[in-house]
């Protein structure tokens, strides 16, 4: 099977979707810019079947997978948290793992997967830097201000803010997520145009988040920074429930590193065929 006529699936994890492709492609197809072309086409929501970024695998006996990723949204060398969800459950369905953890590897990087059910994973993704500086994690977070608001800016899989928003309930901190949207707007520096997402911790070990983002936006690395804000500043000890825009994290923090473990579901929402010459089914 040819980059011109690919069988798929499509799968979310949080607000993330990703077109899987079930064809066994080679090295050599899926380096070179015919697959980044592909996912430009694919990726497209008026024109193609729309998603956040298109994952191919390649495999060889006793080596780990290999997930190559291409996105108009994420720079090449870079693979989101939410996509390394989907690709471990489309393997874990395949067959080819069970429930013990297993290895993916993204140019040269190794990140371990681990089934907790059928459509719950558990993945260790990288910790988020703080503001691309070296952080030592057991000392308070290093901030900045945004009018009257303290925030903290972390980089990573993408670049994002987080901010603690004490709130009685979801509603009031969607609304204070949406002001801290505006407010970034009009900041007259320019420096906060990322997403900043506001928290709050109604229940001890529950953390409600909410953020507007006008783009993409890697969920699982949002709630990662998320927790370990709640965690480093008190409020939450080392596992806690994100819940993000009402979809569900699991988080494990461990220090110092951090070493960050999350776990979250994987939903299919169809399956398609693409061709070059009859487009989309």
């Amino acid at each position: 099977m040819s980059l011109s006529e690919l069988d798929f699936i499509k799968a979310a994890c949080g607000h993330g979707d990703y077109l899987l492709l079930r064809a066994q492609l080679s090295g050599e197809q899926l380096d070179g810019s015919a697959f980044q072309e592909l996912a430009r086409r694919l990726c497209s929501r008026r024109r193609g079947v729309g998603a956040d970024g298109v994952l191919a695998f390649t495999r060889k006996q006793s080596h780990p997978c290999t997930v190559y990723a291409a996105s108009p949204r994420f720079p090449k060398d870079t693979i989101s948290g939410d996509a390394l969800f989907c690709a471990a459950r489309f393997l874990f369905d395949q067959g080819e793992y069970g429930i013990k953890p297993f290895p993916l590897q993204f140019q040269g990087r190794l990140f371990t997967v681990e089934s907790v059910d059928s459509q719950n994973f558990r993945i260790e993704i990288p910790p988020p830097s703080n503001a691309g500086q070296e952080v030592d994690w057991n000392r308070p977070l290093l901030r900045t201000r945004l009018q009257e608001t303290d925030l903290v800016p972390w980089e990573g899989a993408c670049r994002l803010g987080t901010v603690y928003a004490p709130a009685s309930d979801s509603a009031v901190l969607r609304k204070t997520a949406r002001t801290l949207a505006q407010e970034q707007g009009t900041h007259p520096q320019g420096l906060f145009h990322q997403p900043l997402v506001a928290f709050s911790t109604p229940q001890k070990d529950l953390v409600t988040a909410w953020v507007y983002a006008a783009g993409w936006l890697d969920q699982s690395f949002a709630a990662a920074a998320v927790a370990l804000h709640s965690h480093l500043e008190g409020l939450s000890s080392s596992e806690v429930l994100v819940s993000l825009n009402n979809q569900p994290f699991y988080l494990q923090l461990e220090l110092p590193g951090p070493r960050i473990w999350v776990t979250a579901p994987v939903q299919y929402i169809f399956q398609g065929l693409y061709s070059a010459e009859t487009s989309f089914f």
